[in-house]
């Protein structure tokens, strides 16, 4: 009795190279642009609708920060200079 031997080999896109999967990657999300769009919509509002002040977290959190960074450096504690690259 003979079987059958079956073998199943994954898809390998790396054959294609990085170029071609990055080509693919760019067509299907330019294919699916409302559900990208609809997507991050629900998954921003998510993170901030249960908050007290809502969306404006998305505001608040960077400019707190760069208000720090420009307290600390105008009081001395560190210096923002040049970077000097090696």
């Amino acid at each position: 009795m003979s079987e059958i031997i079956t073998t199943y080999e994954p898809d390998n896109s790396l054959k294609k190279g990085y170029l071609s999967i990055f080509g693919e990657i760019y067509d299907e999300l330019k294919r699916s642009k409302w559900l990208t769009y609809q997507l991050f919509k629900r998954d921003f509002l998510a993170v901030y609708k249960q908050s007290f002040i809502g969306i404006l977290w998305a505001l608040i959190i960077p400019l707190v920060s760069v208000g720090t960074f420009i307290i600390l450096d105008r009081s001395g504690v560190f210096t923002i200079g040049d970077i000097k690259a090696f």
